[in-house]
C-alpha cells in the first residue's frame, strides 16, 4: 500500500490533503488571539449589571487587578510586627469556669453564682441522604489582604501548606464597615445603595433601611444561623463587646437569636455596670492577666468542637478588638491562631474553615497611604475543605481559577449556602452555574456566570471598587475643586438636616481639597472624580468619595459619602450609626470651653 502511495495517483491526493489542513490550522492560529471569551464560552449572562449581547466590552465593564507590594516602601516604616499588648502582663491569672463533657462548672465554687445552658433544638430538614461537614468562620475585624500576609504568616502558612487553603487576594468589600459587610454574609442583604448612573443604569436602592435595620428585630428575617440549625447543625456565634454586629450603636438584632452558644451574654456581663465579679471584669485586661479577648472566644470555640464530638457544627468568631484601630494589632496573634489550628486539626480535617476580614484598616495614618487605601476595601479571605474532599473533588480546582477573579462577601456566603444545601446533596461533585434563589453571589466551587467580573457586573459600590482605573492628580485649589468641595459639605448637611440632628450636629464647612484625582476615561462626555476633603474647625472631618461632572456643569455625588478619619466619640450625641460620620456634636465644643477653663 504504501509503494502503491509513493509511486501512484495517491501520492498527489495525499499532498493536497496534507497542504489544506496545514491552511485550516494556519487560519485559526491567526484568528484565535481576535477571539473574545464569548467565543469560547458563550454569551454572557450578567452577574449584576446589564451588559447586552453581542456587544464589545466598554472600559467600565472591566476590572484591572491590583499588584499588591505587601511591604511598600511607603508604609514599612509604620509596620511593628514585635507589638505586644501583653508584654507587661501578670501571668498569675486563675480560670474560674469549665466546660467538660458538655457541662458547665466552677473550678472553685463561689456562692451566688450559677451556670445554665439552653436545651438543644431539633432539625427542620430531613438530613438522611445528605453528606454534612462542619462549616468554621474565624473573621477578624479590619484584617486585609496584604495585612494578613504581613502580620499572619505562621497562620497563612500553616492553612496553605496543611490545609490545602486557597487564599483569595481580590475580595472585595460591599459595604464601608462591618455592619453592611455583616449583613451581606449572614442575610444576603446590600445596605448601601449602588449609584449606577457612572455606567448610564439605574441606582439599585439597598435591600434594607437604616430604620429598619435598626428598629426592627431580626427574627423573622433568615440568618445564616438559622439556616444551619434548620439542617441539624448546633450554631455559634462569638464576637467580643457587648454591642456586636447587629446591635451596635443601639440596634434590636434578634430578640430570640437562632444560635445555640452566643457569646454576648457573657460581653454585656462583662462590659455592665454592677453585672459580673472584679476578676471577671479584669480577666481580660491584657496588662492585668496576660489575657486578651481573642483567647477567649478561641478557649470558647475550642469547647464547643469538645462538646459535640458527634453533631454537627457551624461556628462564627469574630474578634474586632484585635486590629479595628491599628495597622499592629496582629502580628502578636499570630502564634495564637497558629495554635488553635493546630491544636484542633484533627476536628478541622472534617470542617470547612474560612479564615477572613470584613473591611481593612478604616482609619489612621495608615490610610492615608497608597496601600492602605487599596486595603480598606480589600479584605482578606482564606478557604480549606474537609480532608476527604480534597484529593476525590475538583473544589480545590474550582477555588483556585475563581480566586484570580474579582469576588465579593455575596460569593462567599453562596459558598457556605452551597455547602449546606445543595453540594451536599451531590456528595460535594456539582461543579456546574447555580444561581441560588434570592442570592446575589455565586460559589467558589463552581463555574461562575460568564459575564467578566467588575464592580458593573457585582454589586459593589463604586467608591469602594478595588479595579485599577487610570487616574491622574488634578489640581486641589482650582475652582474645579472647590465646587466639588463645597459640593459634598452640603450633602453632608443634607443628611444631618434629613436624620433631624441639626439641634445636636454642628454644620460642616468646608476647609480644602486634600487630594483629587480625575479619571483619564470620559463618561459620555462627563468627568469622573475621586476626592479627599476636610472640613474647617472645629471637626477637622475627613471625607471621600467619587463625583462626575456633567457637561452642564453640574456636580453628582456618586454613591456614599465615606469618612476617612477617625471620629472616636466627637458623634456620641447621636446614635444613628448612619448619621454619625456626617456628625460633630455641639456639645464637644462646649467640653472644650470647659476644659481649658479649668
Amino acid at each position: 500500500m504504501l509503494a502503491r502511495i509513493k509511486t501512484g495517483p495517491w501520492r498527489g491526493i495525499v499532498v493536497i490533503g496534507c497542504f489544506v489542513t496545514y491552511m485550516m490550522i494556519l487560519c485559526f492560529t491567526i484568528m484565535a488571539p481576535g477571539l473574545s471569551p464569548q467565543d469560547y464560552f458563550g454569551v454572557y449572562q450578567p452577574v449584576f449589571g446589564n451588559i447586552p449581547d453581542n456587544v464589545d466590552l466598554s472600559y467600565w465593564d472591566q476590572c484591572d487587578l491590583p499588584n499588591f507590594d505587601v511591604y511598600d516602601d511607603e508604609i514599612i516604616t509604620m509596620i511593628d510586627p514585635n507589638a505586644n499588648p501583653s508584654w507587661n502582663c501578670n501571668k498569675n491569672f486563675k480560670q474560674l469556669t469549665y466546660l467538660k463533657g458538655g457541662a458547665w462548672g466552677l473550678v472553685n465554687k463561689q456562692p451566688n453564682v450559677t451556670c445554665r445552658a439552653s436545651p438543644p433544638r431539633p432539625p427542620k430538614v430531613e438530613t438522611k441522604n445528605l453528606t454534612q461537614y462542619d462549616v468554621t468562620v474565624i473573621l477578624l475585624d479590619s484584617l486585609s489582604y496584604t495585612q494578613a500576609r504581613r502580620s499572619l504568616p505562621r497562620t497563612i502558612s500553616y492553612m496553605s501548606n496543611h490545609m490545602d487553603a486557597v487564599i483569595f487576594p481580590f475580595i472585595n468589600k460591599v459595604g464601608d464597615n462591618s455592619r453592611p459587610n455583616g449583613m451581606a454574609l449572614w442575610f444576603g442583604k446590600l445596605m448601601e445603595k449602588l449609584d449606577r448612573s457612572i455606567f448610564e443604569e439605574k441606582t439599585v436602592m439597598g435591600d434594607w433601611t437604616n430604620e429598619y435595620m435598626c428598629n426592627v428585630f431580626k427574627d423573622n428575617e433568615t440568618s445564616m444561623f438559622q439556616e444551619f440549625q434548620n439542617y441539624g447543625y448546633k450554631t455559634f456565634l462569638a464576637e467580643d463587646w457587648a454591642k456586636g454586629t447587629l446591635n451596635y450603636p443601639n440596634c434590636k438584632g434578634f430578640d430570640k437569636p437562632p444560635i445555640d452558644h452566643f457569646m454576648r451574654p457573657f460581653q454585656i456581663a462583662l462590659e455592665g455596670r454592677n453585672t459580673a465579679l472584679w476578676v471577671t471584669k479584669q480577666h481580660l485586661s491584657a496588662k492585668t492577666m496576660c489575657r486578651e479577648h481573642h483567647h477567649t472566644l478561641l478557649e470558647y470555640l475550642g469547647q464547643f468542637y469538645d462538646a459535640y464530638p458527634d453533631q454537627k457544627k457551624f461556628s462564627w468568631l469574630w474578634p474586632s478588638v484585635l486590629g479595628h484601630d491599628t495597622e499592629n494589632g496582629f502580628s502578636h496573634s499570630d502564634n495564637d491562631f497558629y495554635n488553635f489550628l493546630v491544636q484542633h486539626r484533627k476536628q478541622l480535617e472534617n470542617s470547612f474553615v474560612l479564615f477572613m476580614g470584613d473591611h481593612g484598616l478604616r482609619f489612621g495614618s495608615f490610610r492615608k497611604t497608597s496601600v492602605g487605601s487599596l486595603d480598606v476595601n480589600n479584605p482578606f479571605l482564606a478557604m480549606s475543605v474537609p480532608k476527604a474532599l480534597r484529593n476525590t473533588t475538583k473544589l480545590l480546582d474550582f477555588m483556585k481559577a475563581n480566586a484570580m477573579n474579582l469576588q465579593t462577601h455575596f460569593d462567599t456566603r453562596a459558598t457556605i449556602l452551597d455547602i449546606l444545601k445543595y453540594q451536599s446533596a451531590s456528595n460535594f461533585t456539582d461543579t456546574e452555574v447555580h444561581q441560588i434563589p434570592g442570592e446575589k453571589g455565586n460559589s467558589f466551587f463552581r463555574k461562575q456566570p460568564d459575564t467578566p467580573r467588575s464592580c458593573k457586573t457585582l454589586p459593589i459600590p463604586l467608591q469602594y471598587c478595588i479595579c485599577q482605573f487610570s487616574k491622574v492628580n488634578a489640581l486641589t485649589n482650582s475652582t474645579v475643586a472647590i465646587s466639588i468641595g463645597e459640593k459634598i459639605s452640603a450633602d453632608i448637611n443634607e443628611q444631618i438636616t434629613e436624620g433631624n440632628f441639626t439641634e445636636k450636629c454642628i454644620k460642616m464647612e468646608f476647609g480644602k481639597v486634600v487630594s483629587l484625582l480625575e479619571y483619564t476615561e470620559k463618561n459620555n462626555e462627563s468627568t469622573i472624580y475621586t476626592v479627599e476633603i476636610e472640613m474647617r474647625p472645629p471637626s477637622n472631618a475627613r471625607y471621600k468619595t467619587n463625583v462626575k461632572i456633567l457637561r452642564t456643569g453640574e456636580i453628582k455625588i456618586l454613591g456614599m459619602i465615606e469618612r476617612s478619619d477617625r471620629y472616636g466619640k466627637t458623634a456620641d450625641c447621636i446614635k444613628s450609626e448612619h448619621h454619625r460620620p456626617y456628625c460633630y456634636c455641639k456639645n464637644n465644643i462646649v467640653q472644650k470651653r470647659t476644659t481649658k477653663k479649668a
